[in-house]
């Protein structure tokens, strides 16, 4: 029985290592090494994994990183992310780029809805041109009627005088607003207008002087207004071509301005002799210059009426 124990203690290492090595749970056992090896080499993956640069955008993880626990994974993802967020794709830039482009084109000219030289009748110069075509006669009229009231003022010297100098101050301003009226622009009518303005001049100054120095300018403002009305008789033939009216009518207040410079000079020259006979020579002077003034608003007034009658007509021509 001793014998036997003992035998049994003895050999119980032999039949331990056999039982191992027939036993068939123990292989087991490397299965999970790796396992412990794998978490024990992890922080080590993790700087091998983190020295490569950081992944392009679009580009996609590699199965190696799907591994990682989420934390770990979780900045290289955001990173992507982000860099394909500052980053677009070609087809955006170019839909950006598309606007800059199409501002940077040249546009195509349009043709503009009103003429580079606006018609004179639709502008305000036309405006002006038309009011001193109208107010150049009427503010001639005045200075005639002045006029005629100065003649029959010679009782009342300082009132004769007074009178007289502002008919030339008006004879002179009605000649310069008649020219910028002058439109289609004619010479003659440029030439009478100069020569009222001189004329209207001498006339204002010729009361405040005596004797021969008076007579003189008289005689000057004579000679003035009578090449004044001739000029404006000659420019009448041109214009009774186009406007037969317009034409008849300068013709007669030229006519009439010409008569009157004559019955003017001839006044200055009967003041010497008998003043009663200059009265009556200035008084006729210048009631033939209100019907010269009177012609010139009819001129105006018929010339108005043929335009409204030929709208289409280019006034520049006219």
């Amino acid at each position: 029985m001793t014998d036997l124990s003992l035998r049994r203690t003895l050999s119980a290492p032999a039949a331990l290592a056999a039982s191992r090595s027939a036993a068939p749970e123990w292989p087991a056992f490397p299965a999970e090494a790796p396992a412990l090896r794998r978490t024990v080499s992890a922080p080590a993956g993790l700087r091998a994994r983190s020295a490569p640069p950081a992944p392009q955008p679009g580009a996609s993880l590699s199965p190696r990183a799907a591994l990682l626990p989420r934390a770990a994974s979780a900045p290289a993802a955001l990173g992507a992310r982000r860099v394909e967020t500052d980053r677009p794709a070609g087809p955006a830039v170019e839909r950006i780029d598309a606007p800059e482009d199409a501002a940077a084109e040249p546009t195509e000219p349009t043709e503009p809805t009103e003429p580079a030289a606006p018609r004179p009748s639709g502008s305000p110069w036309s405006a002006v041109r038309t009011a001193s075509a109208w107010s150049a006669p009427v503010v001639d009229a005045a200075a005639a009627a002045l006029s005629l009231a100065s003649a029959r003022l010679a009782a009342v010297p300082r009132a004769a005088q007074a009178t007289a100098a502002v008919s030339g101050s008006l004879w002179a301003g009605a000649a310069m607003v008649g020219e910028v009226g002058n439109v289609p622009y004619r010479a003659w009518t440029t030439g009478a207008n100069a020569f009222a303005v001189v004329a209207g001049g001498l006339s204002a100054a010729a009361p405040f002087t005596l004797g021969p120095v008076q007579r003189a300018i008289a005689y000057g403002s004579a000679g003035a207004w009578a090449a004044s009305g001739a000029a404006m008789a000659l420019g009448a033939v041109g214009t009774g071509a186009t406007h037969a009216a317009t034409g008849l009518l300068q013709g007669v207040s030229g006519i009439a301005n010409l008569a009157a410079a004559g019955l003017s000079a001839a006044a200055v020259q009967a003041s010497t002799r008998d003043a009663s006979q200059a009265v009556r020579l200035q008084t006729a002077s210048s009631a033939l210059w209100l019907a010269g003034s009177a012609a010139a608003v009819g001129a105006v007034w018929a010339k108005t009426a043929q335009q409204h009658r030929e709208p289409q007509a280019d006034p520049e021509r006219g």
